[in-house]
């Protein structure tokens, strides 16, 4: 585990201020006919009402200098000190809400909204572009990172401790490694932080580029950049058949052709419906998107027979720990024993089936070990499934129904980015157990890291994301499945 990096700023003693009860005070000195009388004892207190007032405000100026208590123009000063003004020339204003045709202008948002387009208000000093006037509490996260920046020798402790203080989040991901196409300094360093960027709900500095704040205050060596990872790595959607991709070495998900995102085999031609609703025959090794032959509605990746495989290798991830697979898909024999979906890697694997009328997720680990869980509630052959795995845990969900369990053994940290994910094909247990070949449709795949569901203590390492967020990034980014 990596630990925080202390921030060195000098902590001294409190400036010693004695407060003084001065109601106490006064009574005493008072002559004895007025002690003890109400209307007297209201009279003192309001005459005193603003000496009192006037000793907090000095209490405050001699004691309320920290970074974590101090406003208004005592900020000002430490920010001052280590060299950060308030006004945040230069800065990238992404929107704020104004009317249509006003530059920089986005609307409110209503409730039935899926994309999160609307701006936030802006402040009577804020400019459009240019000069930004920073908040108190937008001050104190910069300031944080000046000092961060003016004490640590730039090392990756103190680069996390920056990112989190920057994107106001608990924890960050990363992965320190350079990919041979980047070319914009000697080295690179990829991070996630569990959300989109620029998010105007979870943004600390709302309606700023979160990216151009980065790459300004983010202490980092000379030479090496910064890549920011999209929450989704992969989405294939195989009713509209495109497909994206976090690229190694980019800032954003790419559209790649189906044939860069998996491997597909057949050994023999078979036939399907095209678009036109039209019976014909796919080639050899050639992919079947089948269709409704009445309505010619997109089915989806036709997958019969058992030698009809799809495969996905996993690129490089920045993540190593976790992830979560979300599948749509319509098996077509529900009295069969047959694996729909198989990650496989090294002394690890999750096959999901369906066994009569129950979907099962079995989990195998350490050669020998083996552990299944059964959602039999599920009685649809039309399903969605999440499901989310560390070293040290599965969560397994389809529809309103979970599993959970905990994985007993250590794994060294296994890696994420050695497994493969494979559709088709039969699968043998590792007590000699065989489940068929899958017959069925791919409707939609993705692949975010990292998510648990409801589970929280699902994730070991790393970052966490609530359900809310895990149902925003799926929205915003056009993946909600239907079946």
């Amino acid at each position: 585990m990596i630990e925080p990096t202390p921030i060195v700023t000098y902590v001294g003693e409190t400036n010693p201020f004695d407060v003084v009860d001065y109601y106490p005070e006064a009574q005493e000195r008072s002559t004895t006919q007025f002690q003890n009388r109400d209307i007297f004892s209201r009279y003192l207190r309001l005459m005193l009402s603003g000496k009192i007032e006037l000793q907090g405000v000095l209490k405050d100026l001699m004691q309320n200098r920290s970074l974590q208590t101090a406003t208004g123009a005592q900020l000002d000063i430490i920010g001052n000190i280590v060299g950060q003004p308030r006004q945040l020339f230069d800065s990238v204003i992404i929107r704020y809400f104004g009317f249509r045709g006003a530059t920089g202008a986005s609307p409110y948002k209503t409730i039935t909204d899926t994309e999160r387009t609307y701006g936030p208000w802006k402040g009577s000093r804020d400019t459009l572009l240019g000069v930004r006037e920073l908040t108190d509490a937008e001050y104190r996260r910069i300031i944080l990172l000046k000092i961060i920046k003016n004490t640590s020798d730039a090392n990756i402790t103190a680069f996390n401790d920056g990112v989190k203080i920057l994107f106001g989040i608990e924890n960050v991901d990363y992965q320190e490694a350079t990919p041979l196409e980047y070319t914009e300094g000697a080295a690179a360093l990829t991070i996630s932080i569990g959300r989109n960027y620029n998010d105007p709900e979870k943004a600390a500095f709302p309606g700023l580029d979160e990216i151009a704040l980065a790459e300004r205050f983010l202490n980092r060596p000379i030479a090496v950049g910064i890549l920011f990872q999209n929450p989704i790595t992969l989405k294939a959607n195989f009713l509209t058949q495109t497909y994206e991709e976090f690229v190694f070495g980019g800032d954003a998900l790419s559209v790649v052709p189906f044939t860069d995102m998996f491997n597909f085999t057949r050994p023999y031609t078979a036939d399907y419906y095209n678009a036109s609703g039209n019976l014909v025959t796919a080639p050899i090794d050639q992919p079947r998107f089948d269709h409704d032959p009445i309505t010619n509605d997109p089915l989806g990746l036709l997958i019969e027979g058992p030698d009809e495989i799809l495969r996905h290798t996993w690129g490089l991830e920045v993540n190593d720990t976790q992830g979560t697979i979300r599948l749509a898909l319509e098996h077509f024999n529900t009295n069969a024993k047959e694996a729909a979906m198989i990650v496989e890697g090294v002394d690890f694997k999750l096959v999901l089936f369906r066994e009569n009328t129950y979907w099962k997720l079995r989990v195998e680990y350490e050669g020998t070990e083996s552990y299944e869980m059964i959602i039999p509630q599920e009685l649809s052959d039309n399903i969605i499934t999440s499901i989310s795995y560390t070293p040290k845990s599965i969560f397994f969900e389809i529809g309103d129904e979970s599993r959970y369990t905990t994985i007993a053994v250590d794994f060294n940290d296994t890696n994420v980015r050695g497994f493969d994910l494979r559709f088709g094909g039969s699968f043998t247990t590792n007590v000699g157990d065989t489940y068929n070949h899958f017959n069925g449709i791919l409707k939609e795949l993705i692949y975010l890291r990292p998510y648990v569901g409801t589970n929280e203590n699902a994730v070991v390492r790393g970052m966490q994301i609530n359900t809310e967020d895990y149902d925003k990034i799926l929205a915003e980014n056009n993946a909600i499945f239907t079946t």
